[in-house]
């Protein structure tokens, strides 16, 4: 059987990757953590909170490169890579 991190990413979803301007997310559940994304030297470039399962955030002002965007699901850490290519 799948543990709770491995279900929780499996049904994670972000999309287009690479993207150019906007990331598509859908999430397996809420999280009233804050939504974060860091750059490759570990950087926090963005963050916001989300009331919804399925929402896009834009990634317009990010420079072209891979990015990870960091989801807390009550103390559970899912990390999810992306690439910004314009």
């Amino acid at each position: 059987t799948l543990g709770i991190e491995n279900a929780i990413e499996k049904d994670l979803i972000i999309y287009p990757n690479p993207t150019t301007t906007q990331l598509n997310i859908e999430l397996p559940a809420l999280t009233s953590e804050n939504v974060e994304i860091y750059d490759m030297s570990g950087k926090l470039v963005k963050n916001f909170k989300t009331n919804n399962i399925t929402f896009s955030t834009d990634v317009n002002v990010l420079e072209n490169g891979i990015y990870t965007i960091r989801f807390n699901f009550n103390g559970e850490i899912i990390n999810k890579r992306f690439i910004v290519q314009k």
